[in-house]
């Protein structure tokens, strides 16, 4: 499971299909290999089949972490706002240092326009942890959305600073 993993991180989910072909036929109900297979979906843009997946998950362990983050990604896909936001407040409650989830509860005010939540929601993850791409990204956004055109951005500067490789920064950069 962890050389899965490792690829899946890497985005190699062809290679990490083919480890996980067997595994599942001989384990076809093992939840962490399912929650792989699921993820692979989701870094192929399958977001359906993802979908079924991790829903077998959570039936099994309702509140697997993992399964719930890639289910609140994949409502985040389908633009199924309200049920996203039930999903990360429900993983806030239980996590309530986790700066991953405010970060992704951020940006998804951001995709319905709520600026000053996204922006409160980013701040309070970055108490948690400062070097939070995701809460830095959100910052960012707001900036750009509150004050256009001042692209010298506190939260631009740390995100260059502490994510020069991230694809949020590289975008955020451009825009």
């Amino acid at each position: 499971m962890q050389q899965v993993e490792a690829l899946l991180e890497r985005r190699r989910t062809s290679q990490a299909r083919a480890l996980l072909k067997p595994a599942l036929a001989t384990n076809p109900q093992h939840t962490g290999l399912l929650l792989q297979s699921a993820w692979a979906d989701y870094l192929d843009d399958e977001y359906d089949d993802a979908l079924a997946t991790v829903r077998q998950v959570l039936v099994s362990e309702p509140k697997n972490d993992w399964a719930r983050l890639l289910y609140f990604e994949l409502l985040l896909q389908k633009e199924e706002s309200a049920e996203a936001e039930r999903v990360i407040i429900e993983l806030l409650r239980e996590n309530p240092e986790h700066a991953h989830y405010y970060g992704r509860y951020a940006q998804l005010m951001l995709r319905t326009l709520n600026v000053a939540k996204s922006r409160q929601l980013a701040l309070e993850g970055l108490k948690y942890d400062p070097d939070s791409a995701e809460c830095l990204a959100a910052q960012v956004v707001c900036d750009f959305i509150e004050r256009p055109g001042n692209s010298a951005s506190q939260a631009l500067q740390q995100l260059l600073v502490r994510h020069p490789q991230s694809a949020h920064t590289l975008l955020l950069i451009v825009i």
